[in-house]
């Protein structure tokens, strides 16, 4: 018995381990993206004080690209301190519940990436949405993760090598773009261990994700899912060759 109890304990302790140096990897990308977010979080409560609107993307988004060109010891630029315009329409956006939402592909990044950001985000008091589709039945989003979606700050979408092969990730991402659009959200793209081009072009496994969804889909809703993909890829965002 001590020889298995003493043999459970070495395994415990090397998946222990493992997860650490797992973890630790991360590091940089999770610095990068708490930099983006805090600044991101802060112009939005200036904003919303002082004149009571949604946020305007622009400024955190010039300032975050910026970080991402330069090296990670670099100083992060100070955002614009220009205001952003007035919204086109004239109904208050929705109450926001959560400062992120974040769009993923489980079977990717659950038990790595997402699950130690999502952690990351809680442990320095960044209030995070994180839905998991393992358990997705039908073809229709919940009422409650789009109420998420409406009511988040910002959007963070990590797009992995299977992430176009979810239609529950694909209809996020489109009421994440119609939520930036009419509510000013912020979204940040992260390119997870896929190039940003193979997203946009819907190349290798986007490509076979979307020749099975044309076999089920009409038309217009995979044209949809395509238009989402272009747009977000043109958004500034992270991108996993920064950190090799």
């Amino acid at each position: 018995m001590a020889v298995v109890s003493s043999s459970l304990s070495l395994t415990v302790v090397r998946h222990g381990s493992r997860i650490a140096d797992r973890k630790h990897s991360f590091v940089a990308w999770f610095r990068l993206l708490l930099l983006f977010l805090r600044e991101a979080l802060a112009s939005i409560e200036l904003v919303l004080v002082n004149m009571g609107s949604p946020f305007s993307s622009s400024s955190s988004s010039s300032s975050f690209s910026s970080a991402v060109r330069a090296s990670s010891s670099s100083p992060p630029l100070p955002p614009s301190s220009s205001s952003p315009p007035p919204p086109s329409s004239s109904s208050p956006p929705p109450r926001e519940k959560y400062d992120v939402f974040i769009s993923f592909r489980g079977e990717n990044t659950r038990e790595g990436f997402t699950s130690f950001l999502y952690e990351e985000l809680r442990h320095n008091q960044i209030q995070a949405y994180m839905d998991d589709h393992e358990f997705e039945t039908g073809d229709e989003i919940s009422p409650t993760l789009m109420n998420a979606i409406e009511s988040s700050k910002i959007s963070v979408v990590i797009f992995s090598e299977d992430y176009a092969s979810s239609t529950w990730c694909l209809k996020e991402l489109v009421k994440i773009l119609e939520c930036k659009k009419s509510n000013r959200q912020i979204v940040l793209p992260v390119f997870y261990k896929i190039d940003a081009f193979n997203v946009r072009q819907q190349t290798e496994s986007y490509a076979i994700a979307f020749a099975k969804h044309e076999k089920h889909f009409n038309h217009k809703t995979v044209n949809q899912w395509r238009e989402a993909l272009v747009d977000a890829t043109h958004l500034n965002g992270l991108d996993s060759r920064h950190f090799r």
